[in-house]
């Protein structure tokens, strides 16, 4: 597998991706902005819908994503900012960074305050196939506890504050 860069390096592609991210929210708000000021003129607009704009693009500038800001983004929900949601990171990498507790939590504080899970795809795709206590087994091996896809299971719902509720019945049990 060739890294588009020719080499990885997680600090740099998080860069690439958070500017890029910058970008196209930098992009919507300049639209947004200028259709405002036309609402605003007009009185169909709250001023301060224009004024939190305005901050966003500001915030962006100084390269800073939206979802790191104090800003109230309540008003701009309708535009669907990207570096307004919560973000989730997943680090796919070899066993030797699965059993390095440093390396990963090194690459966890370049992410941070975001969440991180850390899996080896290879490991997964063994995992699937095997028995529950084989499985354990293997996690164990790479001082794991949880498999990769269910830590992304289970950050993923505690990031978007989602819950699951079982109900059964005579005819059917649905989740």
């Amino acid at each position: 597998v060739v890294h588009v860069d020719g080499a990885v390096d997680p600090k740099s592609d998080l860069e690439t991706i958070g500017a890029e991210l910058m970008l196209a929210d930098l992009q919507t708000l300049e639209k947004a902005a200028t259709r405002y000021e036309k609402e605003v003129k007009g009185r169909k607009l709250d001023p301060s819908v224009l004024e939190t704009a305005k901050a966003a693009i500001e915030a962006l500038q100084q390269g800073t994503l939206l979802s790191a800001t104090t800003l109230d983004l309540a008003a701009l929900r309708e535009l669907g900012l990207l570096t307004a949601k919560p973000f989730i990171f997943v680090f796919n990498v070899d066993e030797s960074v699965l059993t390095n507790p440093e390396r990963m939590s090194d690459l966890a504080a370049l992410v941070a305050p975001a969440d991180a899970v850390f899996l080896d795809a290879k490991i997964e795709s063994e995992l699937i196939d095997l028995d529950p206590e084989d499985a354990a087994e293997l996690l164990e091996s790479t001082g794991q506890t949880e498999s990769g896809l269910d830590q992304l299971a289970r950050i993923g719902f505690d990031t978007l504050g989602l819950q699951t509720y079982l109900t059964a019945g005579p005819k059917e049990s649905r989740a």
